[in-house]
C-alpha cells in the first residue's frame, strides 16, 4: 500500500488501551468497533467496563485482561496482540473460561442463563493462513456444524490484512470494519486525515489518538526531569512500575529501562517475568 512494513505501523498495545479507555470519545469508538465486529445495533448497546483483573482463583496467574466490557446480556473481552506467541494464545482462551466462571457465585447460578462471552482479538498477524480479515471460532457439532453450546465466540481480527487492501477502496467504504480500524495501523497523520475526511467522529478520534501518542512519548522517553522530581512524591514507586511496564511492552533494553526509571536491573527483570 504505502511500502511500509506492517509491524512498523501497528499502534502499540498500551496506546490502544489508553485510546479505548481514557476519554468518552475513545469509549464510544471502542463500542462502535465491538458492534461492528459482533454485528450488534449500536443504538441498543450500552456497557460498563469490568475491572481488568478477572481472576476467580488466587492460584491462577496472569488474569489481567486488556479491556473487558459487560452489558445486560453479554460480556466482551478485547485483547490487543502485537506479537504472535503461544503463551498469548493460551491466555486469551483462559480469559474466556475465567469470564464464564466469574458468573458463578453459588450452585444456584448454574440454573441461570449465563451471559455469552465474546473474545475479540485485535492481532497484528494472521492466525488462519488464508485471506480472511476476521476469523470466528465457536463450539460446533463436528458432523452437522451446528452450534450446540452457544456460550462463547472468539473473533480474531487480522489487522495486517489492511495493508493487502487498496487504500482507495478502504477510504471509499466508510462503513467497513477496515475503514474503522485503519487508525490502529497507520502512523502517518496526513493519511489519517485523508482517510477520515468528512467524518467528524473519526476526525475527533484522530485528535484524541495524536494527543495520547504525544503524551505517551513525552512520558516514556523525554520527560526524565519530571521523572527525577517525582522521586520525592508519594506514589512514585507505582509510577516507576507503570513506566517500566510500558517500556517492556515496547521491547526496550533492560539497562535502559533501569536507567530511565531508576529501578534496579533485577527489579526490571522480575517485572519482565511477571508480564510473560
Amino acid at each position: 500500500m504505502h511500502g511500509v512494513k506492517t509491524e512498523e505501523l501497528i499502534m502499540k498495545d498500551t496506546t490502544i488501551k489508553k485510546l479505548f479507555t481514557s476519554t468518552e470519545e475513545g469509549r464510544e469508538y471502542l463500542a462502535t468497533i465491538v458492534c461492528k465486529i459482533l454485528d450488534l445495533p449500536p443504538e441498543n448497546f450500552t456497557f460498563e467496563m469490568i475491572h481488568p483483573e478477572i481472576g476467580v482463583n488466587e492460584n491462577v496467574v496472569n488474569s489481567e485482561v486488556d479491556i473487558a466490557l459487560e452489558s445486560n446480556e453479554i460480556v466482551v473481552n478485547v485483547e490487543i496482540n502485537s506479537q504472535k506467541r503461544h503463551s498469548y494464545e493460551r491466555k486469551n482462551v483462559f480469559y474466556v473460561c475465567q469470564l464464564l466462571l466469574r458468573q458463578i457465585k453459588s450452585s444456584d447460578d448454574y440454573k441461570k442463563k449465563l451471559k455469552k462471552i465474546y473474545q475479540i482479538n485485535l492481532n497484528s498477524f494472521n492466525i488462519s493462513g488464508d485471506d480472511r480479515f476476521v476469523v470466528v471460532s465457536k463450539m460446533l457439532d463436528v458432523e452437522t456444524k451446528q452450534e450446540l453450546h452457544p456460550i462463547f465466540e472468539i473473533f480474531d481480527v487480522n489487522l495486517a490484512k489492511i495493508f493487502d487492501k487498496d487504500y482507495t477502496i478502504i477510504k471509499e467504504d466508510k462503513e467497513s470494519l477496515m475503514n474503522l480500524l485503519y487508525i490502529l495501523v497507520c502512523n502517518k497523520e496526513a493519511d489519517l486525515w485523508d482517510m477520515y475526511s468528512g467524518d467528524d467522529f473519526m476526525a475527533k478520534i484522530v485528535e484524541v489518538t495524536k494527543s495520547i501518542t504525544d503524551d505517551f512519548d513525552r512520558k516514556l522517553y523525554y520527560d526524565k526531569e519530571a521523572l527525577d522530581k517525582a522521586d520525592y512524591e508519594e506514589g512514585m514507586a507505582d509510577a516507576k512500575l507503570d513506566v517500566a511496564k510500558a517500556m517492556l511492552e515496547e521491547n526496550c533494553n533492560i539497562e535502559f529501562i533501569a536507567k530511565m526509571t531508576k529501578l534496579s536491573c533485577e527489579d526490571v527483570e522480575k517485572l519482565k517475568e511477571e508480564l510473560k
